[in-house]
């Protein structure tokens, strides 16, 4: 019986997740879009979000070592 309630309470993690995901990419893409209404300042947020997406992966790798 408890290992019953156990699998179903960790069954019902995938979609808590999801659903933290989604609300996190929806609250982030409602705070970019006034951003993407003029070309320019949305090719300006695009190469900074591709920038700042870089800056981790490169300063991640120098710090594990990775070459």
């Amino acid at each position: 019986m408890a290992n019953q309630d156990f699998f179903k309470t960790v069954a019902k993690y995938p979609t808590f997740l999801a659903g933290a995901l989604l609300g996190v990419f929806f609250s982030a893409f409602g705070w970019l879009r006034p951003l993407f209404r003029n070309r320019w300042s949305g090719t300006l947020t695009v190469v900074g979000l591709l920038g700042l997406v870089a800056f981790v992966v490169f300063t991640v790798r120098a710090m594990l070592m990775l070459g």
